[in-house]
């Protein structure tokens, strides 16, 4: 089966164009690094923490940023997640003790602002199994429901379960929960009384300490040398020097290229954007 019936391209005969178009966009990045004072690298690489937060109605990102304000002090990046009602939240927290409280801290800002209808409640789409036990243990003894504390645990941690893998971890109304196992009539009645449905919900939280941070930086930095060094050396062994100083020249060009892009559009660089580099080495070798 032949795909491409005329495979003469006269490449050569059109390399000027594509020669100013790569030293446009080497010039590019190369200034935006110099204006911007080098890449924004990523919590994997500086210390911080980055949150995942899903919405049943997603607030604008200036009103997620000013409620993180309020709590947090520093950078506070926001991104939405397209096609979502997901944000992400990522700090520029350096100290390690606020680091330990920057999740409760990011919780705390987000009730604060979002979830202030609460009246006193559990918020059932954010709380644990443990935290949601501990809410209703003594009002189902009031309310005359006798469980021990094994089915007390075992219905606390089948009600999470449900919001968790069946409505993604967001329930829109304390009803939801009446389809769940050994949740009866008298158990949801008293949900409904002490628990309420936050508009969010945590999905995952990330926090990386800046020792750790500085550390992965340096390893990265160390590979992508690493990588280059052994392509010269093998492409100088298996031909000749010159063609290993050529492939080197040209990951270095698509590398700086990457690099100032990120930069000229403000997007920060973390080990996703590193394994991508990496592979543009094992592709030019």
């Amino acid at each position: 089966m032949e795909i491409f019936k005329q495979t003469n391209f006269d490449f050569l005969g059109r390399k000027w164009p594509f020669i100013g178009l790569s030293l446009l966009l080497t010039a590019a990045g190369l200034i935006s690094l110099a204006v911007k004072g080098g890449p924004r690298y990523g919590i994997d690489f500086t210390g911080g923490a980055q949150m995942d937060v899903a919405f049943i109605q997603r607030p604008h990102v200036e009103a997620i940023r000013s409620a993180m304000h309020s709590k947090i002090p520093g950078e506070i990046q926001v991104q939405e997640v397209s096609g979502t009602q997901e944000v992400l939240i990522q700090t520029g927290l350096r100290d390690e003790s606020a680091l330990a409280h920057s999740r409760a801290d990011m919780v705390s800002a987000l009730n604060n602002a979002f979830n202030a209808n609460g009246g006193g409640k559990l918020d059932i789409n954010t709380a644990s199994a443990p935290d949601l036990a501990d809410r209703l243990r003594d009002p189902l003894a009031k309310a005359g429901v006798v469980l021990s504390e094994d089915q007390l645990q075992r219905i606390t941690s089948a009600i999470t379960n449900f919001r968790d893998k069946q409505r993604s971890g967001l329930l829109r109304t304390v009803d939801e929960l009446s389809g769940v196992s050994g949740v009866s009539a008298q158990i949801l009645t008293v949900l409904r009384q002490e628990t309420y449905p936050g508009n969010f919900t945590v999905r995952t939280v990330e926090i990386v300490g800046p020792r750790i941070g500085s550390d992965l930086r340096q390893q990265a930095i160390n590979t992508v040398l690493i990588a280059l060094a052994a392509m010269l050396v093998y492409i100088a062994f298996r031909f000749e020097w010159i063609y290993g100083v050529a492939a080197v020249i040209a990951v270095f060009h698509d590398t700086i290229i990457t690099i100032g892009l990120f930069s000229l559009f403000n997007k920060q660089i973390d080990l996703t954007v590193i394994a991508a580099l990496l592979t543009l080495v094992g592709l030019d070798e």
